[in-house]
């Protein structure tokens, strides 16, 4: 018995002191959890090794034969090793493909990590909005709680009619119903972000902070899309490179032994040297096919970086609106505030009217939404322009 209640006081002790997952651990997580991420990195590794082979050093060759008959067949070549010499860059011509592959996988896992940043920034601060306007309409609530409570009592003393008593109901039902609305738009914002992070367990989030810090510069070198073209221009340009290496000679040394039948045995070595002077146009025309190939990628690269540019000047615009929008949502929510409760207190004095106490709580309902919407449009167009830059959020660890 003292054994189970120690075990089960470690597990709500390790619950309890479970990290709560703000937008930092939420990133580490996804980045961690999701399959497209794996994917990208297994991308990588396979064209690391794919690199390795096109740059390995040619092989080393090794021949064993007999003939059934001595008049017939190889004779120098019964036993032989052979090395061929790179010595006009042939291999490393090929590791510079190599390492164009190894770029465009990165290319495209730096895509995976944009679009899983993009998926949880945007889920996060759906799930962050969603909470805001849960708590809202738990203080309208309480406010239509108390305010047909005052109302009845103002019945019951005789200075209201009967039907206000009733039109306070409907709006405390009222309350309640957009209420329980909000709280399953919370819940099921909270399903798309855990899906988003690649966790199936329960899990607490806090939402403190909720404002993204915007990109401080607009360099647009990290988007995918551009390092996917310089990563075909770097293939373009050395594909050039070995179309010209191509035509260099090859070096072979070779080592051999004499005929299986002499007697006595002998050994010898040759150097030979070999290539194609006429092979009817190939190699000029994959030349110029990598540099036409080349030209226009980089035509590419400058269309792709004046429409960036462009959408970056839009995003920029979207944010400044919505935090000026926050701002002034913000005056205003204080000043109605400060209303909701004078027009209450005058009405419990007798006053006020029920009609002006409906109107402000309801002003005020109204600008609390305007308000998280704002906030929401403002985090909205910054994960945009993280996106639009390609910029990774630095998480700790």
């Amino acid at each position: 018995m003292k054994t189970t209640t120690l075990i089960t006081f470690l597990c709500l002790a390790s619950w309890s002191a479970a990290e709560p997952y703000d937008l930092n651990r939420s990133l580490q997580e996804a980045f961690k959890n999701r399959n497209a991420v794996e994917a990208g990195r297994l991308n990588v590794e396979q064209a690391q090794k794919k690199m390795s082979a096109l740059g390995a050093y040619p092989g080393t060759e090794l021949g064993i034969g007999y003939s059934s008959r001595a008049e017939l067949g190889a004779t120098d070549n019964d036993f032989y090793i052979s090395q061929a010499l790179d010595i006009f860059g042939k291999s490393s011509a090929q590791r510079k493909i190599g390492e164009a592959y190894v770029a465009r996988a990165e290319a495209y896992l730096h895509e995976a990590l944009i679009a899983v940043q993009g998926d949880v920034i945007v889920r996060y601060f759906e799930a962050a909005t969603a909470f805001r306007l849960q708590e809202s309409t738990i203080g309208v609530s309480e406010i239509a709680e108390s305010l047909l409570q005052a109302t009845q009592r103002r019945f019951e003393e005789g200075k209201i009619p009967e039907v206000q008593v009733t039109r306070a109901k409907l709006e405390r039902d009222r309350a309640l119903q957009i209420s329980r609305l909000r709280q399953s738009q919370y819940r099921a914002a909270l399903t798309r972000l855990k899906a988003a992070i690649g966790v199936t367990n329960d899990v607490e989030f806090v939402f403190e902070e909720d404002a993204l810090t915007p990109v401080a510069d607009g360099n647009l070198d990290n988007r995918y899309d551009l390092r996917l073209l310089r990563a075909e221009l770097l293939e373009a340009e050395a594909e050039a490179a070995a179309a010209r290496r191509s035509s260099m000679p090859d070096l072979e040394l070779i080592g051999l032994r004499s005929p299986w039948r002499d007697d006595p045995t002998d050994f010898g070595a040759r150097l030979q040297l070999s290539w194609t002077f006429n092979d009817f146009g190939k190699k000029k025309f994959e030349l110029e096919a990598a540099r036409k190939q080349a030209e226009a990628i980089r035509q590419k690269i400058a269309d792709t970086r004046v429409i960036a540019a462009a959408e970056l000047v839009a995003v920029q615009t979207e944010l400044a609106a919505a935090l000026d929008q926050i701002t002034a949502f913000l005056s205003l929510i204080e000043t109605n505030r400060i209303l909701v409760q004078k027009t209450q207190l005058g009405f419990s004095q007798g006053v006020g009217t029920l009609i002006d106490v409906l109107e402000a709580s309801r002003s005020l309902r109204e600008l609390e939404e305007e308000v998280a919407e704002a906030r929401l449009a403002a985090n909205l167009a910054t994960a945009k322009m993280y996106q639009t830059t390609g910029t990774l959020i630095e998480v700790g660890e």
